[in-house]
């Protein structure tokens, strides 16, 4: 009996046991259809994933490259805007230039003047023969008589301050060496224009020079200086051929008899009005502010007054007034300001 109760018991427990390993195998095997479900849908998520960053890197790139063109189409823009506005300022100027030559050429074709009255660039006046011709007369001085051994003769007329700047310009080029200041005789007339004595003043400034100022004659004034400094051995003057008495000078002339032996040199003895005018414009070289008052000519107070030929009524307030000087029409009219 009681090995029967045995040995059903060990039957019980060899079926609970392989229903147990049953089960267990049952739970791995749906555990393992899981996973593999799992590892699968994982799987797909993965691709999923590669595609969509794939389209994203694409839709990157694309991006990029439509930023850059439109970087490059800003940039380009930027030039064409710039290219527009340089358009418009090159108008700008070129009306403006325009109405200046149109200006100019209305009052070279007022001039009465040969050649007309017409303001140059400092390039093309450099080119002048009259410049050119002026420029070897002043070198031919400095060289042949040294600069410590010349004097300029100034009284701040136009024909002699154009002078002045051509020989201080020509000592700074061809004499370097030269630091003394020039010497500029000045003769005082006996009732001077204060503008004339404040526009010398200017110039000794500006130029740097020794102004010696001599109240007397021209020739007293020039015994003077030749007793008290007797090396100068010629003096450069702004002597032209329409000055009085000056039509049959030469560039290279001793003072006459009676008169205190130097040499005169007259560089600009072949300009005209209009050309002495043409070149203080077109280097904007100072000269005495009496010209802008309708002087052509100085004197003194006592014989000079303004050009009747430069009279004419303001449009405006209707008052009489005087034109500047380098509007005078005809150079012949020049010296009608002199009493």
């Amino acid at each position: 009996m009681l090995t029967k109760v045995i040995s059903g018991l060990k039957s019980w427990c060899a079926m609970g046991k392989n229903k147990g390993k049953q089960k267990v195998k049952n739970v791995f095997k749906v555990a393992g259809a899981k996973s593999l479900k799992l590892k699968s849908k994982a799987k797909a998520v993965n691709t999923q994933l590669k595609k969509i960053t794939s389209s994203t890197k694409e839709k990157v790139l694309e991006n990029n490259k439509q930023l850059d063109q439109l970087a490059d189409a800003v940039r380009q823009t930027t030039k064409v805007v710039k290219m527009e506005d340089r358009t418009i300022n090159m108008k700008t100027d070129i009306e403006k230039t325009k109405k200046q030559s149109d200006e100019l050429h209305k009052l070279t074709n007022e001039s009465q003047v040969a050649g007309g009255l017409f303001w140059d660039d400092v390039d093309s006046l450099n080119h002048r023969d009259y410049v050119k011709e002026a420029r070897r007369v002043i070198e031919k001085c400095l060289f042949k008589y040294k600069p410590e051994h010349v004097f300029i003769s100034f009284n701040g007329g136009k024909d002699c301050t154009v002078l002045l700047y051509l020989t201080m310009q020509l000592l700074r080029i061809k004499h370097p060496l030269h630091v003394e200041p020039m010497l500029s005789l000045y003769i005082q007339s006996p009732n001077p224009f204060s503008e004339v004595e404040a526009f010398i003043e200017k110039c000794r400034q500006y130029y740097n020079l020794n102004v010696v100022t001599i109240n007397s004659s021209v020739r007293k004034g020039l015994c003077t200086l030749l007793t008290e400094q007797p090396h100068f051995k010629a003096c450069l003057m702004g002597t032209r051929k329409t000055d009085p008495y000056s039509q049959h000078l030469t560039h290279f002339q001793m003072t006459d008899f009676g008169w205190p032996q130097i040499m005169r040199v007259n560089p600009l003895l072949n300009w005209t009005y209009s050309q002495i005018w043409n070149f203080l414009l077109s280097c904007e070289a100072p000269y005495c502010e009496l010209y802008d008052q309708g002087y052509t000519s100085l004197g003194s107070r006592t014989n000079t007054i303004p050009n009747p030929s430069l009279k004419t009524i303001d449009e405006v307030t209707n008052v009489e007034k005087y034109l500047p000087a380098y509007k005078l029409q005809n150079g012949a009219d020049e010296r009608s300001g002199r009493l």
